[in-house]
């Protein structure tokens, strides 16, 4: 049986918390609100940073919300495309809305180690 099953009372509605129906892939017929972004602050040591969007909201991630690539891929001035999370219970009025499921951009060359490569490096040079 799956979490989303058994979340299911015999009725055949959902007992779970909101949240829960999210993360269990049953949104409620609200779906997740997609974005693009650029990492504009990161921690790498300590596993987090910020996305800013085009508009200039500002979003939180962790590395537990990094998909498709591994954390060292991601660097300042990354584009990345990622779903927002709004504030839960506990969460500071003040806090940044959480990105989640963070992936890089289509056709956004990864970092390594947490550090941009030089043009010159991704731009498909054949020269040795």
């Amino acid at each position: 049986m799956t979490l989303a099953a058994s979340a299911r009372s015999p009725g055949g509605t959902r007992d779970a918390h909101p949240r829960q129906n999210e993360r269990d892939g049953d949104a409620g017929g609200r779906g997740m609100e997609h974005k693009q972004g650029t990492i504009t602050r990161l921690q790498a040591n300590d596993g987090y940073g910020f996305i800013t969007t085009a508009n200039g909201d500002e979003y939180f991630f962790h590395r537990n919300a990094t998909k498709g690539a591994p954390w060292g891929e991601f660097a300042v001035g990354t584009p990345v495309d990622f779903d927002v999370e709004e504030r839960g219970p506990g969460d500071d009025v003040m806090e940044h809305a959480r990105a989640v499921d963070v992936r890089l951009a289509a056709g956004a060359p990864p970092a390594v180690d947490n550090e941009l490569l030089p043009p010159e490096k991704t731009m498909g040079s054949t020269e040795a």
